[in-house]
């Protein structure tokens, strides 16, 4: 087994037209020189969704993805309690058809346990192992990946914002 990185930059996610989630740029009050950042913006108590496309590598050395690990990194403006989290995966091989007709694999559920002070940030793992989760993924396959904070969901008893300060796709083949 090998392992392979995917960065999922936060400036390259795509806002469903219809959702209430966002990006924002984070500028960094300490002195100079401080870091600027892109962060992903969830607004509590309802579904919101970014989503991010690429390509599995492909050649000499690498097989299709048996196991991905997909590490977060978020935070809340609120301590404690949970936000719940939902990956998907649909998987486009070269000369498919998706015209209208493409579907995510099965989701995968995650609860992050926000810190219990304010502005610290919490990580979690979403981890896609089975065929229907991966939806069939293979070596040089695009993919498209969505993130769901699932706020009207009883599980997310977060009342507060989330953001996501990070993404990557950590992909066993």
């Amino acid at each position: 087994m090998a392992l392979y990185i995917i960065d999922c930059p936060l400036e390259a996610a795509n806002i469903p037209s219809v959702e209430g989630a966002g990006k924002e740029i984070v500028k960094n009050t300490a002195s100079a020189p401080a870091p600027e950042y892109t962060r992903g913006v969830f607004v509590n108590a309802a579904s919101r969704r970014l989503m991010w496309a690429g390509r599995f590598p492909s050649g000499s050395g690498f097989g299709a993805p048996t196991q991905i690990d997909l590490k977060v990194l978020v935070e809340s403006t609120v301590a404690s309690n949970e936000c719940r989290l939902t990956g998907h995966l649909a998987v486009i091989t070269p000369g498919e058809s998706i015209s209208g007709n493409k579907a995510f694999g099965t989701a995968v559920t995650l609860d992050v346990t926000m810190s219990g002070t304010i502005g610290l940030t919490s990580e979690g793992t979403i981890t896609f192992d089975s065929a229907a989760e991966l939806d069939n993924a293979a070596a040089g396959d695009f993919f498209v990946l969505m993130l769901v904070r699932v706020g009207a969901d009883a599980a997310d008893d977060n009342t507060g914002t989330m953001y996501l300060n990070a993404v990557q796709m950590l992909v066993t083949h």
